[in-house]
């Protein structure tokens, strides 16, 4: 990785070596004033179809990564979103306002889904006046695997080598080599892990 950033656009500052890894962003919606730095891990491709900051943000993204069609969102000074070595998603929408969003290593996300830090909404008790909805960080340890179209919702943690099933969502910690499922996401099996290959028990 190049040790200097390069603008390629005002506000907008990336630092990768372009020899190893690919960056291509559809559209970038920065108001003025509005800074972004990007850094991004030798032999990763990342296409990202929209990205919007609002503040000054980061995005951080390991080596040997895979991102395909994904949606970022950025809100708050100094905000953003850090990702591990390895990582691979198919459409996402990543949404880190006021609270970072970290994803470890050797994680797969499959099609649709979304992690936010915010409920993007406001919920206000009326008697204090005080909001019941903060936002909170998210952070999704090393080799998870979360399935198609689930939700990560705003302060939870998913343990290491745990697995998240389809249309899940998650808005309560979930420990190590662990499956959920359902809405909201309950314990299905613990004591599991999981593998990148299909494997057929017939076979075994």
């Amino acid at each position: 990785m190049s040790d200097d950033y390069e603008e390629i656009q005002p506000g907008v500052l990336v630092r990768m070596n372009r020899d190893r890894s690919k960056l291509d962003v559809g559209k970038f919606d920065l108001p003025g004033g509005a800074r972004l730095r990007i850094d991004i891990g030798d032999g990763s491709t990342v296409h990202i179809r929209d990205f919007s900051v609002k503040a000054s943000g980061f995005l951080q993204i390991g080596a040997g990564c895979l991102m395909r069609n994904a949606s970022v969102r950025i809100v708050g000074p100094r905000t953003g979103i850090r990702i591990g070595d390895n990582f691979s998603c198919g459409v996402t929408r990543l949404i880190a306002v006021y609270h970072d969003i970290r994803i470890g290593n050797g994680v797969l996300f499959s099609q649709g889904i979304t992690v936010r830090s915010s409920d993007m909404h406001s919920i206000i008790d009326m008697e204090s006046g005080e909001r019941i909805n903060p936002a909170r960080p998210v952070r999704i340890h090393d080799r998870v695997w979360v399935g198609q179209d689930a939700l990560v919702g705003k302060g939870v943690t998913i343990g290491t080598g745990s697995v998240v099933a389809g249309r899940a969502m998650v808005v309560s910690d979930v420990g190590e080599n662990t499956l959920v499922g359902g809405v909201p996401a309950k314990v299905l099996r613990t004591g599991i892990r999981w593998e990148n290959r299909d494997t057929d028990p017939r076979a075994e």
